[in-house]
C-alpha cells in the first residue's frame, strides 16, 4: 500500500502515526531556516527525561504537505 494511502487509512482508523521520509531540497531549505532562529528545542523521552544531543523543532508549515490526508503534518 503505498505510503499516502496507508496514512490515510491510519487517520480514518483513527490511529496516531508517524513516518519519516528521506531529506530533500524542501526540507534542507526549512532547516536552513530555522538554525537562523531560536526554533530548536531539546528533545524529551518517554519517561519526561532530557535526550541527550538530540534536538526538536517544528517544521510543518515549512515543507509542503499536499498529497498527505488532510490534517497531516
Amino acid at each position: 500500500m503505498p505510503t499516502h494511502a496507508f496514512a490515510e487509512a491510519c487517520r480514518v482508523a483513527g490511529v496516531g502515526f508517524s513516518f519519516g521520509y528521506a531529506v530533500d531540497a524542501r526540507v534542507r531549505d526549512a532547516v536552513e531556516m530555522l538554525n537562523t532562529t531560536d526554533s530548536w528545542y531539546r528533545a524529551i523521552d518517554s519517561g519526561g527525561g532530557i535526550r541527550d544531543g538530540a534536538w526538536v523543532t517544528e517544521a510543518t508549515d515549512l515543507v509542503p504537505m499536499s498529497g498527505w490526508p488532510a490534517g497531516t503534518g
